[in-house]
């Protein structure tokens, strides 16, 4: 057993024919043989996909992490809750961004499942931004994380925001390397990062 505290995090289209896939589900069997303590979010995608597996297994070591009046997704009622106050107004992306940094303050690692590009309702090519931003934040305070990569479904083990810009940013196409870099400016910035508007191609 271990105090170690994972934050999960994974595109909303991060799934294969609506399931996690099997490296990724073995990777958090690993975890909760260890006793991990699990942060994840409600959103639908992998947040609940990943819900639905602990909770499929029983494991009480989960917190999850909400803004709004109540969880939109919540897998197990015996799991507690950390509700993040939001400025009134916020909501979509610009909420779950403050509940994402309240998990990265409080993980000591992160896990994510990226898909990094994918087609959006309008069938324009975009960039799975929230779980990029997540990289770089938990690479930001010098905590590790093991990104799962849909794209080539490969495990790439980073351990600050240097390896993630040499070591996987470089194997994705120009509109994922555009974004990562308006992204990395943004987050040196002393305020939470304004909402990108979509970049397509």
């Amino acid at each position: 057993m271990t105090n170690m505290t994972v934050f999960i995090s994974g595109s909303r289209n991060g799934l294969v024919f609506g399931k996690l896939p099997k490296p990724v589900t073995e990777k958090i069997d690993d975890m909760m043989a260890k006793g991990y303590k699990i942060l994840v979010g409600d959103a639908n995608g992998v947040d609940k996909a990943v819900q639905n597996y602990l909770s499929e297994h029983n494991y009480h070591e989960t917190i999850i992490y909400y803004s709004g009046t109540q969880p939109i997704n919540r897998a197990s009622m015996n799991w507690p809750t950390k509700r993040v106050e939001v400025t009134p107004g916020l909501s979509g992306r610009e909420m779950h961004t403050v509940k994402d940094i309240e998990m990265t303050n409080d993980c000591d690692g992160g896990f994510m499942v990226w898909n990094c590009t994918y087609l959006n309702r309008f069938g324009k090519k975009s960039v799975s931004k929230g779980t990029l931003s997540n990289m770089i934040r938990v690479l930001g305070q010098n905590k590790p994380a093991i990104v799962y990569s849909i794209n080539d479904e490969k495990f790439y083990y980073l351990h600050n925001i240097e390896e993630l810009s040499n070591n996987l940013i470089p194997l994705t196409d120009d509109l994922t390397q555009r974004t990562y870099k308006k992204l990395l400016a943004d987050s040196k910035k002393d305020i939470i990062p304004p909402l990108l508007a979509d970049i397509d191609n």
